[in-house]
């Protein structure tokens, strides 16, 4: 699975009556608000009590509707009964890609791109979770909700999604990438990962015949990033050395395969040339209206400083001046991120260009969600940081904020090798451990596997666990408080 980036949330606006505040309007009609006052315990403190509005779009979020304007939430997981679990043991009895799809009739969310294979031979793609039919005008900004136009008519058809059984060259690849062109017949997202990752692991399927656990092992730990490669050859091609530290960085760069590898000088060249011309990007009088765009808890520009990002290497490739000023252009530019890429470089990681390192920048910071409120715990509940490579362009995934943050912000959930011939021979990792306890030695053991693109073996035979168990958990006996209650007339 991987996550299918589809669209199955919006913002209303909502116009509610400034005299009887709690009566919103939709198609010039007034309705009374459901209203739910929700209580709160507070360890330590008296409980508070919070008052959640909602409308035919949902619970009010934004805004108060006392005030005349407020915004709604309508999500598909929460607009209206959530089957999903209804899906997992038809998943777990499914005996063939065809039924383990029809299982995902239930799904409503999360929306993912479903990747299965049955030991039969057939392999199986499919979109699976409820996506609403609207407008796309919804994609954008939040609508209007009292006019009408911008309401939900039902969901797209579960044998309407995407999907596909068999398809000619015997693979199925997705990377958080578009799935469907604009000749499907529904909208089913707007914002999807650059195509480079799916790109890479075809590439790297060419020619695998007989396929091992080594081979899928050896995909995931793909670094090569293409729209690097493509700023490279601009880069190599614009610059002209001066001096010692600049001689040598391009001389790295030059001979540079494109692999973001963690101990890699070049790969921290090409990330701070990058960062720095996207900086320059987001300089220009035509992205004014976003450049003070900020996220709570981001750096300022973050947001559009990462889209930027990924749309830097497309205006470079085609030499696309549309958002650049007046007598700028992409030469002069990369010039100029290159020298103040390499001053960045030298004074956050020192003069030697060899002591560049891609890792000592693009780091992991996991953070307990109560240490936000609670940094003396941090500690205790954070995670180790560990140096990574790859970035948000390469197979193994580890994107960061942009912006000249290079901290690792999202990554996968998980890998998985599995060998369908010989379900003991399957191998997994996590980002962190196994256990979601802080005391527990395995919260945090896999970091460095992880890191270092390591697998695990996964035990399916029963036996095989138990003997190989470290610990066992036993329930304690029942008591009369919470034995169930039994029949007398039956044994």
């Amino acid at each position: 699975m991987t996550h299918a980036f589809a669209d199955t949330q919006d913002f209303f606006v909502e116009r509610f009556d400034s005299s009887e505040p709690l009566r919103w309007e939709f198609s010039g009609e007034w309705h009374e608000a459901l209203v739910n006052q929700e209580t709160i315990s507070v360890r330590d403190g008296a409980p508070e009590t919070v008052e959640v509005v909602t409308t035919r779009h949902g619970g009010v979020v934004l805004g108060d509707p006392r005030g005349g304007t407020a915004v709604s939430f309508r999500w598909t997981s929460t607009a209206e009964p959530d089957s999903s679990l209804e899906a997992v043991l038809p998943m777990l009895l499914a005996r063939s890609v065809d039924e383990i799809n029809e299982a995902m009739r239930h799904w409503v969310d999360p929306c993912n791109n479903f990747v299965s294979a049955d030991t039969d031979g057939n392999i199986a793609y499919l979109t699976r979770g409820r996506v609403p039919v609207r407008s796309k005008a919804n994609a954008w900004l939040p609508v209007p909700g009292w006019t009408g136009w911008y309401e939900w008519t039902g969901d797209v058809p579960f044998d309407e999604m995407p999907r596909m059984r068999n398809p000619e060259g015997g693979l199925i690849v997705t990377a958080n990438n578009r799935i469907v062109g604009s000749e499907y017949a529904h909208y089913i997202g707007m914002d999807y990962r650059p195509p480079s990752r799916a790109q890479r692991i075809l590439v790297r399927l060419e020619g695998v015949k007989n396929a091992t656990l080594a081979d899928a092992a050896a995909i995931h730990a793909d670094r090569v990033s293409i729209p690097a490669l493509r700023l490279k050859d601009r880069v190599v091609a614009v610059v002209s050395a001066d001096g010692h530290r600049e001689v040598e960085a391009l001389d790295l760069l030059r001979e540079w395969d494109g692999s973001m590898g963690a101990s890699s000088p070049a790969a921290a060249i090409y990330t701070a040339v990058r960062d720095t011309l996207t900086g320059f990007l987001m300089d220009q009088r035509a992205l004014s209206p976003v450049r003070n765009a900020r996220v709570s808890g981001e750096p300022p520009n973050a947001a559009a400083a990462l889209r930027s990002w990924r749309l830097l290497p497309g205006l470079l490739n085609e030499d696309n001046h549309g958002l650049l000023d007046p007598g700028e252009d992409w030469d002069s530019l990369v010039g100029r991120a290159w020298t103040k890429g390499l001053a960045w470089l030298e004074e956050r990681l020192g003069p030697e260009v060899a002591d560049w390192s891609w890792g000592s920048l693009h780091r992991t910071a996991p953070v307990h969600p109560l240490t936000i409120h609670q940094p003396e715990l941090a500690p205790l509940l954070n995670p180790p940081s560990v140096s990574i490579g790859g970035d948000g362009d390469t197979v193994q995934a580890t994107s960061s904020l942009g912006a000249g943050v290079h901290t690792i912000g999202t990554t996968s959930v998980a890998r998985y090798a599995f060998d369908l011939a010989d379900w003991g021979n399957s191998r997994w990792v996590v980002p962190l451990g196994a256990s979601g306890h802080p005391g527990s030695p395995h919260y945090a053991d896999q970091a460095d596997a992880w890191g270092d693109l390591e697998l695990f073996p996964m035990r399916f035979d029963w036996s095989v666990i138990t003997d190989e168990a470290e610990t066992r958990q036993v329930l304690p006996p029942a008591t009369s408080q919470t034995r169930s209650p039994q029949r007398k007339d039956k044994p």
